[in-house]
Order: structure tokens, then C-alpha cells, then sequence
């Protein structure tokens, strides 16, 4: 297939490398700007701990085209829209997911639609499709309405002014809906299990990048014991969904019913799936959920904009999949939310030709970065970028904000090709669990700012996030 046109890069643009030093790093050749080794060494802490501040400032002082003194694989930063989107969709057969970070998330999930190379996710991705098709919305809905009134009852005993574990419950309802939607499956008393395995094998795998040289020397570590303790966990949930599905004779078409029949005999496969959706299909929700309520107990007014508009629509009723389009402040809260704190703080890709991108040469293997957080940030593009302003997304005439223009400005799940499939499952749950939240609770905050961000696989708050609860 050729490439679609694209005036910013392609594989045969002209070179342009003016204002580059004649510099190597250990014979990998400078082909744009970006610190120094020294300088990397320097800011060893901000890079390890604090890699958002990291790469905010090198974009800030380099430009949109930012190389790494990194050299192998050479490494870049690409921070404008319209480069983005050259590498995501008008390029994408040229860059693929054979990149670090979709290595080390393997070791979860394995060769599963999120991490899967190139060719094998073209063959994966029209088994899973269906499951994800339009004609299961209502299903969907359903089962986000289940998972939330079973929260709305546990959050009903805690006293007046007590204080909730949004992080853990966020979870716990995102896992519940993972399992009923797409495996027919009650994981109501699983869910705090799997929720916390999730988080110890995710957190594993960012410490064996973290530490390489204990990985392959082999070394035992406690973050190797609890990858394996987690891993034990998820793949045991595994085997129970599959044995039931299998015991019970089931011809449900959801996930578990396609993955059956697509994989016979292949029980790999079927299981890289499963843990692939497992954890990708709640986390991503929970953390979306999170941080939306974090933001809104910490703007009491814009909580309360959404709380009445909850009351109006619902009347103390759980949403229906016809009254969503009738709480457009609940869903741009999300979408905020979400521009502010997207999931997937960072995505890679690897090009696996020699390509140019906004006048720099990318070799072939060159690791490519692109972080949706750093666009999403962006003063050129977003007014008052730091602020949680939903009106963006609201649709409000006169606003000082505005939503984003093109699909590279805003990419809470990623675009091109491999756009999250879950993306228009993910915001319809959300918003059904968000607006009988809001409608029946008030949130406060515990502190006077939210926690720190913690860039992990996703995008996470530091020691959790907990708030105050009182009954509307």
C-alpha cells in the first residue's frame, strides 16, 4: 500500500538538518536537536521520576523535533499535531509497535490487540471487532448501570463525610464491567483481587525497564515476586472465564464467544486476548473516572453544573443509553478530564524505514515518542491549558476555550489504525457512571491539590486519590 500524501514527512522528503551540532552519539549521527549526554545525566532524576516535566521542557527549548542522546535505538520526541498525525495515520504502515514499552506491557498481556506487532494485529483485529460493534451498546449501558448501583449501595453505607477510595473503586466498577460486557462474566467478588494483580504486574513490568540489568541477569526482586504473584492471579481468572464459558455450552457472541471460535486448539491466544482486555478495558476507564472526580470535587462549581443537570435528566435514575446525549456536561467533565490526564501519557512507535519528519531525519529503528499529555498542554493550542475548563468540550458560545480542531490535537486514545477500539465503549461508560455520582454525592477534596501525577503504564495519581463523601 503507499503512503498518502503528506506534506511534512514521508520517506523520500527532502533533509533539512540546519541548526543541528555535528554531533554522534556513540556513532548514532545527530539529525536534530536535543540535549546533550551530560545534560541527560544531569536531570537523571527528572527523567526517572518526573519524565512529563522532562519532556515539557526539552520540547520547550528544542521545538516540536526533539533527539535523545540515546544510541540505540535513537530516540525522538515528536510534539506537534500535524507530525503526529503524520506518524499515526498518514504514515502509520511505516512505524510500528515493536518499541519498548510495547515489549515491556507483553509480559502481561502478550502478543493481545494492544501490543501486538503490526501484522499480527491486522489479522487480530477483525476477530475482536464485533464485540465491539454499536448493536452492543445497550448491552453495555446495562452492564455499567449493574456495576454502579452496586457502588451506589456501598457508598450509601459510608457515614456522612466520610472518606472513599476513588482509585480502588473506580477499578473495582471498571472490572466488573469488562467481565459482564465482554465475558459474561460476574467478577463482583474477583474484582478487588484482579484490580490490585492488575496494578502489581502493570507496576513490575515499569520497574524491569526501569532496572534492565536486573531482568537479565535475572536477579531476584521483590517487583519480580509480585509479577509473578500477579501474573498467577490474572491467568487463573483466565482459565476460570474460558472453563465456565466452555462447562456452560454458551454461543453468546461477546469477546470470550469470538476469541473461542477464531482460536481453537490455541489457548495462547485466547488467553494474551483476555488479559489484553482484562486489563486494558478497565484500567483506562478507571483512570478517566479518577481523575474526572478529582478535578470536580477540586471545582465544586462545575460539580454542581453537572449535578444539576444529572438531577434534571435522570431524576434519581440511572441513565439510559437514549438519555446520554441529554447530559452533554457530564460527557464534556469526561473529555476534560481526559485532555488534562489522558491514560496513555505517552505512546511509541518504531519506524522501520528511514523516514523525515518535520525537515529531521528518523532512521530505520528509530524509536519514535509522542506524548497525548504534552499536546494536550499545549498554550499555542489549548487557552489556558493548565485549567480544568469543560466548557471546551460543552459546546459554550463565547468561551475563552475551545475544544481541539484536529484528531492529533487531542488523542486520550490514541488515532490512526490503531485507535483504541474500546474508545466509544470507554466515554459511554464513563458517563453512566459518572452522572448518578454526581446526582446523588457530593465530593470534597482532602487536600488542596490533587496528587502528583505518576506516569506509569497509564497515567496514574500518586498513593491513589481519596475524597470526602456526603449525600446530596
Amino acid at each position: 500500500m503507499q503512503p498518502r500524501t503528506d506534506p511534512c514527512c514521508g520517506p523520500q522528503a527532502p533533509l533539512r538538518v540546519d541548526g543541528v551540532p555535528d554531533r554522534t552519539y556513540y556513532r548514532t549521527p545527530a539529525t536534530a536537536p536535543g540535549p546533550a549526554g551530560w545534560q541527560m545525566l544531569a536531570r537523571f532524576e527528572a527523567v526517572a521520576n518526573r519524565p512529563l516535566e522532562f519532556l515539557r521542557a526539552a520540547r520547550g527549548q528544542y521545538g516540536p523535533v526533539v533527539q535523545f542522546p540515546i544510541p540505540q535505538p535513537p530516540t525522538f520526541l515528536i510534539d506537534d499535531p500535524h507530525l503526529v498525525r503524520s506518524v499515526l495515520m498518514a504514515y502509520d504502515h511505516d512505524f510500528d509497535k515493536d518499541t519498548v514499552q510495547y515489549r515491556a506491557l507483553s509480559l502481561v498481556t502478550g502478543d493481545g490487540l494492544l501490543a501486538a506487532p503490526e501484522a499480527t494485529w491486522r489479522q487480530q483485529r477483525p476477530v475482536v471487532q464485533p464485540a465491539f460493534h454499536r448493536s452492543t451498546l445497550q448491552r453495555l449501558v446495562g452492564d455499567a448501570q449493574a456495576a454502579t448501583a452496586r457502588l451506589v449501595r456501598r457508598w450509601d453505607l459510608v457515614p456522612s463525610g466520610g472518606v472513599v477510595d476513588i482509585e480502588s473503586a473506580m477499578l473495582r466498577v471498571g472490572l466488573e464491567v469488562v467481565g459482564s460486557h465482554l465475558f459474561d462474566a460476574d467478577l463482583q467478588e474477583a474484582a478487588p483481587r484482579l484490580a490490585r494483580a492488575t496494578m502489581d504486574a502493570l507496576d513490575a513490568v515499569i520497574a524491569s525497564v526501569r532496572l534492565p540489568w536486573a531482568a537479565l541477569r535475572g536477579l531476584p526482586t521483590p517487583a519480580q515476586a509480585r509479577y509473578r504473584t500477579a501474573m498467577a492471579a490474572l491467568d487463573a481468572a483466565v482459565d476460570q472465564l474460558v472453563s465456565e464459558r466452555l462447562a456452560g455450552g454458551s454461543q453468546r457472541e461477546d469477546l470470550l464467544g469470538l476469541l473461542l471460535a477464531a482460536y481453537p486448539g490455541d489457548p495462547v491466544a485466547v488467553r494474551n486476548q483476555i488479559i489484553t482486555f482484562l486489563v486494558a478495558g478497565h484500567e483506562t476507564v478507571a483512570s478517566a473516572l479518577t481523575w474526572t472526580l478529582g478535578l470536580l470535587a477540586h471545582h465544586p462549581q462545575e460539580q454542581d453544573r453537572a449535578a444539576v443537570e444529572a438531577a434534571e435528566v435522570l431524576g434519581g435514575r440511572l441513565p439510559g443509553l437514549e438519555e446520554l446525549d441529554a447530559l452533554p456536561q457530564t460527557r464534556a467533565c469526561v473529555d476534560e478530564g481526559l485532555r488534562l490526564y489522558p491514560p496513555a501519557w505517552v505512546i511509541t512507535r518504531s519506524a522501520s524505514k528511514r523516514m523525515v519528519i518535520g525537515g529531521r531525519e528518523i532512521p530505520p529503528g528509530a524509536l519514535v515518542v509522542i506524548s497525548p499529555w504534552l499536546l494536550h498542554r499545549d498554550r499555542s493550542r489549548w487557552p489556558l491549558p493548565d485549567r480544568f475548563l469543560p466548557e471546551r468540550f460543552a459546546g459554550k458560545p463565547g468561551s475563552v476555550a475551545r475544544a481541539a480542531t484536529t484528531r492529533a490535537e487531542y488523542l486520550p486514545f490514541g488515532t490512526g489504525p490503531r485507535l483504541c477500539i474500546g474508545r466509544d465503549f470507554a466515554l459511554l461508560e464513563a458517563a453512566v457512571v459518572l452522572a448518578p455520582l454526581l446526582q446523588r454525592y457530593r465530593l470534597t477534596p482532602l487536600s488542596p491539590a490533587l496528587p502528583d501525577m505518576e506516569p506509569l503504564v497509564t497515567l496514574r495519581p500518586r498513593g491513589g486519590l481519596r475524597l470526602r463523601l456526603r449525600q446530596r
